[in-house]
């Protein structure tokens, strides 16, 4: 964990010989959460201390060639931890005591990606290798989830834009999607990838998502 990248780093964790997915750092800096399929559970950790806080088994581990789920992401607020693992398991944790509640979607895909709305108030989930959807899932738990379709392959990363007028989305399909908040009606889509689209984030200071590939190649 770096504090200055012009810097060594400040903590060093072992997560053991099984590979972490879906890394997430508490908007405070102070807590890192981070999911293993092997073991099918998240850890969360104390950056400072390097101690483990909570333990939250999502599902069955999963030591297979196609051990990609697991996503792991704080509300902008810092008062939630959403974890998501298989077959649509998503468990939300309150920071404050780690109680937790469940907001499992329809089985069907395991979970690559979840992104909170910068008000707080949506979960935005992506499902790896079948479901070209993207869930929504409202926090209050007043409406049912849905979805946005507009994809052909995997939601691979999902980010709000920081002034939350916008949801981008990468996919499989090798292009990104660019969907408006106010009606999740869709209003760009972006070309050009020649491989699967992994990650994509959009920053205050361009309208544009930025984008990385299987290939590593950047755009």
């Amino acid at each position: 964990v770096w504090a200055d990248l012009n810097k060594p780093p400040i903590q060093n964790l072992n997560v053991g010989p099984h590979r972490p997915t879906g890394l997430a750092l508490s908007p405070n800096g102070k807590t890192l959460a981070f999911f293993v399929p092997a073991h099918g559970s998240a850890q969360i950790v104390g950056v400072d201390s390097g101690k483990v806080l909570d333990l939250e088994r999502i599902n069955n581990g999963n030591k297979g060639f196609f051990d990609s789920e697991g996503a792991c992401c704080f509300s902008p607020n810092g008062k939630r931890l959403a974890i998501g693992g298989k077959d649509g398991r998503i468990t939300i944790l309150e920071t404050s005591d780690w109680s937790h509640e469940i907001k499992n979607l329809p089985k069907g895909g395991n979970i690559t990606t979840l992104a909170f709305s910068p008000d707080n108030k949506t979960l935005a989930a992506g499902r790896i290798w079948w479901d070209p959807r993207i869930w929504l899932i409202d926090i209050s738990g007043r409406k049912p989830p849905t979805y946005l379709s507009g994809h052909q392959g995997f939601i691979s990363k999902l980010a709000f834009s920081p002034n939350g007028k916008l949801l981008a989305s990468s996919s499989a399909d090798q292009n990104i999607n660019l969907w408006s908040t106010e009606n999740w009606s869709e209003v760009a889509t972006f070309s050009g990838h020649a491989h699967e689209v992994w990650s994509v984030d959009i920053s205050s200071a361009s309208p544009l998502p930025h984008t990385a590939d299987a290939d590593q190649t950047p755009k």
